[in-house]
């Protein structure tokens, strides 16, 4: 009986995997396909590509992201993500534990980065991450929010790329919003709220975001991110 058991569970989880990976597949050529055409991703698009099914497999996706997230395994964790759910990642770069992912297929992260426990990544209007950038501990980076002046509370005007450059540093609970590009070497300090383009080689702090240094300019270290096992 248990063993029967276990080959039930093992076959609905491949079949699930199966029906993600194919929802990613389909996500991402019809994302391409609006972009080379200019023509935006709304709401009523999303529904003429799953039709009826689209509000569900778009949160039974999210949840299989968080318990993917709770795996005590950084292999395994960035295999899911990078063969089933489409998401770029480079060599060296590693994701940790408890990381809530949202629309994977529209994430690039590039070599020797450093994603740290907790945080929350927003690939719905896209979403790039250069090299050896260090995110720390519960950083939250959005492509999409509410607009405040919309009269059904949409997120049409309200949301854009977020593109963060090499060796840039986000510290501990800093808030990234839609639309931003954190330039090349650049500090965001913890509890910052980032509302504009942040500068290169500079530090930033508050809320909104100021400009409060420049940092040095002849960076040329890689993260060295051996060890992370597990979480």
């Amino acid at each position: 009986m248990i063993k029967l058991t276990l080959i039930i569970l093992i076959i609905i989880f491949v079949l699930n995997l199966i029906i993600m990976r194919i929802y990613s597949s389909i996500y991402k050529s019809v994302k391409k396909l609006k972009k080379r055409n200019n023509e935006p991703l709304n709401i009523s698009t999303k529904k003429n590509i799953l039709n009826i099914f689209k509000s569900y497999l778009f949160a039974f996706c999210n949840l299989n992201l968080i318990v993917i997230g709770l795996i005590p395994s950084f292999h395994i964790r960035q295999f899911l993500y990078k063969n089933i759910f489409l998401m770029k990642i480079g060599k060296g770069s590693k994701i940790r534990g408890f990381v809530e992912i949202i629309s994977p297929w529209n994430i690039e992260i590039g070599k020797n980065t450093m994603i740290g426990k907790n945080v929350k990544l927003d690939g719905r209007n896209g979403l790039k991450i250069g090299n050896n950038v260090n995110i720390s501990d519960c950083t939250a980076i959005w492509t999409e929010q509410h607009d405040i002046n919309d009269e059904y509370f949409r997120s049409l005007n309200s949301n854009g790329q977020v593109i963060i450059k090499d060796r840039v540093w986000l510290c501990f609970r800093s808030i990234i919003l839609p639309n931003i590009v954190i330039d090349e070497g650049a500090v965001v300090a913890s509890g910052t709220i980032v509302t504009k383009n942040i500068k290169e080689f500079s530090l930033y702090t508050g809320i909104p975001a100021e400009r409060k240094k420049e940092r040095n300019k002849s960076l040329n270290y890689e993260l060295n991110l051996t060890g992370f096992h597990f979480y």
